[in-house]
């Protein structure tokens, strides 16, 4: 995790009220812990690993404007995968995220006195993987594969993304 926080002081109050907030801050803090479970069922194997992340995210200018946002994420993954020869190997899975926000924006108004917005929400996004391994050669080695993801909360919409990567051994302890 993370704890980073910047204040800018100024020496004197604002010019309206010299015992107003005269700075500017940002916090963001971030804590993580993760799991692993590794299985071998010959010749398959099984990955499990869920997570949880706590953020905060927040800013403050000159007690004219506050914002803050504070989220708990779950996510979990489960995969299985099998090696079927030194160059075809298969990979399937799947993962959910959720996360839970409350965000807080504080504004002055015009002519005086603040705005004030407060708003709580998830959003959820579960999704489908597969990548296969194909080793051409003995340095080049491509991972192509599709991955299906389910926008659920606030949105309701699916999307397909194609992926492709590749790894490229330049020397004994050295790839690209």
């Amino acid at each position: 995790g993370s704890d980073d926080r910047s204040k800018l002081l100024f020496s004197s109050g604002n010019d309206t009220d010299p015992s107003n907030n005269s700075s500017v801050q940002t916090t963001t803090f971030f804590h993580r812990a993760d799991l692993v479970y590794r299985k071998q069922l010959d010749p398959w194997e099984l990955l499990v690993t869920p997570s949880f992340r706590r953020d905060d995210l927040s800013f403050l200018i000159l007690d004219a404007f506050r914002f803050r946002v504070v989220s708990d994420t779950f996510s979990g993954r489960s995969e299985i995968s099998r090696q079927f020869s030194r160059t075809f190997g298969l990979r399937v899975g799947t993962e959910f995220v959720a996360t839970a926000y409350d965000l807080d924006v504080t504004a002055s108004a015009a002519g005086g006195g603040k705005q004030t917005s407060a708003s709580s929400g998830s959003i959820l996004r579960p999704a489908l993987y597969l990548t296969t391994t194909l080793r051409l050669g003995e340095r080049l080695t491509l991972f192509p594969g599709a991955r299906l993801t389910y926008y659920g909360l606030p949105f309701t919409r699916a999307q397909v993304e194609p992926r492709l990567r590749l790894a490229w051994d330049l020397a004994d302890h050295t790839t690209l």
